[in-house]
C-alpha cells in the first residue's frame, strides 16, 4: 500500500528501497561498478534480510569482484556473461 515503503540505511551513503518488488514487480537492483567488493557484499547482505526469499543481485560485477565479494558473503553466486553477482 502507499506509505508503506521500508528503506534500509546501508553504511552512510546507501539507502535500500526493500519494498520496490512489491510496489513495481521488480527488486532493487545494486549498481556495482563503483563499488567496492566490501560495499556490494554489506549492501547485498542487508537487502537479503530486509526482505528474505526476494532476489538480491548487483549488475556490472567483474570476476575479480565477485571472488572478493564471494569471500565476504559465501552465498554469492556469479553468472559472468551478465556480470551480475546475485
Amino acid at each position: 500500500p502507499p506509505g508503506a515503503e521500508t528503506f534500509v540505511r546501508v553504511g552512510h551513503d546507501t539507502l535500500v528501497d526493500a519494498s520496490r518488488e512489491a510496489r513495481t514487480g521488480f527488486p532493487e537492483v545494486v549498481f556495482g561498478e563503483g563499488k567496492s567488493a566490501p560495499q556490494v557484499a554489506r549492501i547485498l547482505q542487508a537487502m537479503a534480510e530486509a526482505s528474505p526469499g526476494a532476489p538480491a543481485f548487483a549488475t556490472r560485477v567483474d570476476p575479480a569482484k565477485h571472488a572478493a565479494v564471494a569471500s565476504l558473503l559465501p552465498s554469492a553466486e556469479y553468472f559472468p556473461e551478465a556480470r551480475i553477482t546475485a
